[in-house]
This record gives structure tokens, C-alpha cells and sequence, in this order.
């Protein structure tokens, strides 16, 4: 490997800005502290296909509802710590308790397969997300945190996202999709918290989403707090000179260059979550991020 026999400090993503102020150096020599972090995610910005389970029930992901996903719903029946993907009614963001309300959901998809359904994470009528490019509070927030390390001993690497690709166009005519419930103040990139109502698409509508870059041939395609100053923002390159299709391109609505630098992150060969000693071909920025 790249880095045989390292020592690394993993965390998911939530409490990131609080967790990076934590453990940044702040000078020469502090083995408790960090002084790089890898930052392989983005915030969900425009089209995205499958983000959330499309057919309620199916618990376990092998894209069917049946027996195994009646012994897992039964294993967190009112359960007070019960797994958050149980708990599915009302679709899709659930009432805190797993009961009658999920096990009418589940036998209402029984024996039915998984599809994947499209999600707008934009402001409804607005052709494009505006958190593309962006630079927000959120943004300002991991500025803030590289720039306060006395003598900026501190930089976090980000993925720039794969927004750019034909994956993340809108989807045809006449097809359901969700987007944001504009009466919900919560983010919708917390499917605990935010929620979801269902239309249409018509591209007769006036208030219907353009693909994503629709206006700017594939530019101005990396989601906020990619967007920071202070940080090294990762796109994706296969091998030595050839761009990857779906790596995301700056510039930022400011006016500033994005990505900071690229590496390979195309067909990588790469450890894969299924147990300690399976790998598996990954493309994508947040390869190239830990690249």
C-alpha cells in the first residue's frame, strides 16, 4: 500500500468542524494531534439517484423486501435505541418509534424490488443548487479553523465531488421524483431531520431543475465547503493527464480556482467495508482525496 503499517484517527462525518478545531497542531512535534486530515465526502448538492432507499422495507440493501427485512423490523419493534432505517413511516423520514405504521409500509412493498428513485437537494424553483460553488457559513467555519492553528500547521484534504458526470441530470419527463419539503427549515442533507415531498417532472415547468451545470458546460460543479480557502480540494484524474467524466470543476462563485490539485482517483483498488480483509475497484474524488 501507499502507507503500510500507519496509524490513523477515523470519524464520520457528523461534528467534523468541531472534531477538526479539536485535533488540529498547533506547532512542531504533537503526536496527539493532527496535522493532515482526508475529508472523503461532500455535501449532497442538485440531482442525485438512490441516495435514500426508493422501495421502503428493503433494511438489510439486497433489494427486496421479504422475511429478512420482517425479522430486522420485529428485532427494533418499539425499541428505544432501534436502528433510524427501520423507521420508515411516514416515508420516508419515519416518527421516532418502529410499530404498526412501519410494518403497514413494509408489507405494502412485500417481495418488491429496489429502483432507484432521483432527489432534487436544491430550493425548489431555482434551476440550479445553489450550494454549488458556494460559500457559506459552513465554509467559513473550516476556514476558520486552519487559518486559527498557530503558524497554519493544520490542512484538511477535501474531495471536490462528482457532480459533473451524466448521472446527475435531471430525470426524464413525466417521472416522480423528491426534493425538499419547502415548509421544512431542517437540512435536507440530514435524512434524520429534513423531509421530502414527491412530484413529477415536467420540463414544461418553469420551476422544474436544470441538469446539473446546465449553464456552464460541466463548470461550477463542486458543492460548498469544497469551496474553502484554506483547504486542499482533491478532483479525480485517471492515471497521469487524462480527466476523469465526472470530477467536479470549479471556479467558485467568488472567482476562485477549484480543485487545488488532482490525483488519481479512477478504478482504484481499494478496501471496501464488507469485512477486514475485502477490497474492491472504487472510482471517484474521495479516492483521489485519500490518494
Amino acid at each position: 500500500g501507499m502507507a503500510p503499517a500507519v496509524n490513523i484517527d477515523s470519524y464520520d462525518w457528523y461534528s467534523d468542524t468541531y472534531e477538526m478545531a479539536g485535533r488540529a497542531a498547533t506547532g512542531d512535534g504533537e503526536d496527539a494531534k493532527i496535522y493532515l486530515s482526508n475529508h472523503s465526502y461532500t455535501v449532497i448538492a442538485g440531482w442525485q439517484f438512490g441516495i435514500f432507499r426508493a422501495i421502503p422495507g428493503d433494511f438489510n440493501g439486497d433489494d427486496i423486501v421479504n422475511f429478512i427485512d420482517f425479522a430486522i423490523l420485529t428485532a427494533n419493534w418499539r425499541m428505544p435505541d432501534h436502528d433510524p432505517f427501520v423507521d420508515i413511516a411516514p416515508w420516508p423520514e419515519g416518527d421516532g418509534i418502529v410499530d404498526f405504521l412501519d410494518l403497514a409500509v413494509l408489507t405494502n412493498h412485500w417481495l418488491k424490488s429496489n429502483v432507484e428513485e432521483p432527489y432534487w437537494f436544491g430550493v425548489w424553483g431555482e434551476r440550479e443548487d445553489r450550494n454549488f460553488g458556494r460559500y457559506g457559513s459552513h465554509t467559513a467555519d473550516w476556514d476558520s479553523v486552519c487559518y486559527l492553528a498557530p503558524l497554519q500547521d493544520y490542512l484538511p484534504f477535501k474531495a471536490a465531488g462528482n457532480d459533473r458526470s451524466d448521472d446527475d441530470d435531471a430525470p426524464a419527463n413525466g417521472t416522480k421524483f423528491w426534493y425538499p419539503d419547502p415548509n421544512d427549515p431542517n437540512d435536507p442533507n440530514d435524512p434524520d431531520e429534513g423531509s421530502w415531498v414527491q412530484r413529477i417532472y415536467d420540463v414544461n415547468d418553469p420551476n422544474a431543475p436544470y441538469d446539473d451545470g446546465w449553464d456552464s458546460g460541466g463548470y461550477d460543479t463542486i458543492p460548498t465547503i469544497s469551496t474553502a480557502k484554506n483547504i486542499m480540494t482533491v478532483g479525480a484524474v485517471d492515471d497521469v493527464c487524462d480527466m476523469t467524466y465526472f470530477s467536479g470543476w470549479g471556479p467558485t462563485d467568488d472567482g476562485r480556482i477549484k480543485p487545488d490539485i488532482v490525483a488519481n482517483g479512477f478504478e482504484l483498488y481499494s478496501p471496501a467495508a464488507v469485512n477486514d480483509a475485502n477490497y474492491a475497484t472504487y472510482s471517484g474524488t474521495s479516492q483521489a482525496s485519500a490518494n
